[in-house]
């Protein structure tokens, strides 16, 4: 009965464990106050800050004493989104080289992935030719423009291309995939946060009997959607943009 009551008391601690939560907020007029539950305050003079909260609650806050706004913490640590930023999840790979079973280095990966950034279309260098094409490329834009947060999705028929319009808020990553500013509080889904390092070596754990199934392993980061426009548009040995203002106007 002792040990029954110490797993519960385990179980219970770790139920009620504080979440960090990535606090983005607009710091443009200068630094922020931002109190949370009528008790917690962060004083933030970044972009990026912090704080732990609880988890499975309703959580308040104010900013500056502005109006109260509230969001909700479940049971993972996520993104308060204050200042309604967009954003880009990242996919990268690692792979067994060496024969080593734990040992896996960075590689890097190409899935055909589409994003919409303002009023470029980003890619990899890989499938440049495929926005070239302008039948394509119109095909493409489409399945943006009615996708709300900017994200790719093939249709099934291309005869018959869908015009509902949708929120993508699924937890799939493709090569790379956008969040939109949509949601307050987004739960987290990537491996590595803002201002984590990328390893450019993980070790996990694998049993010897799956070694065949576990010669790579993909992570994902999360960045600045803006940020990662600008690195793709100087980046053009691994990536490709395209300019479709004229076709995101274009009712046909």
């Amino acid at each position: 009965m002792k040990n029954y009551l110490i797993i519960l008391i385990v179980l219970l601690c770790s139920c009620n464990k504080p979440l960090k939560v990535t606090v983005i907020s607009d710091i443009n007029s200068g630094p922020n106050t931002i109190i949370f539950d009528d008790k917690d305050t962060l004083i933030t003079s970044r972009t990026i800050d912090s704080i732990f909260l609880s988890p499975y609650k309703r959580h308040t806050f104010k900013i500056n004493n502005s109006k109260l706004q509230d969001f909700i913490v479940k049971d993972k640590e996520g993104l308060l989104n204050i200042a309604k930023k967009e954003f880009v999840v990242i996919q990268t790979e690692y792979e067994n080289q060496n024969g080593e079973g734990n040992k896996f280095g960075v590689m890097e990966i190409n899935l055909d992935s589409y994003v919409l950034i303002d009023s470029f279309v980003v890619c990899k260098k890989a499938f440049e030719k495929e926005l070239m094409d302008k039948t394509k490329l119109k095909t493409i834009v489409d399945s943006l423009k009615i996708r709300k947060n900017g994200n790719y999705k093939p249709p099934i028929d291309e005869r018959f291309p869908s015009d509902v319009e949708e929120y993508d808020n699924s937890e799939s990553v493709n090569g790379f995939k956008k969040i939109g500013n949509r949601d307050l509080f987004i739960k987290k889904f990537w491996d590595y946060n803002f201002e984590d390092s990328i390893p450019s070596e993980i070790k996990i754990r694998v049993s010897e009997s799956n070694l065949n199934y576990k010669n790579k392993v993909r992570k994902t980061f999360i960045t600045f959607a803006d940020e990662f426009l600008l690195f793709a548009r100087t980046s053009k040995k691994k990536y490709f943009t395209i300019d479709v203002r004229n076709l995101l106007r274009s009712k046909n």
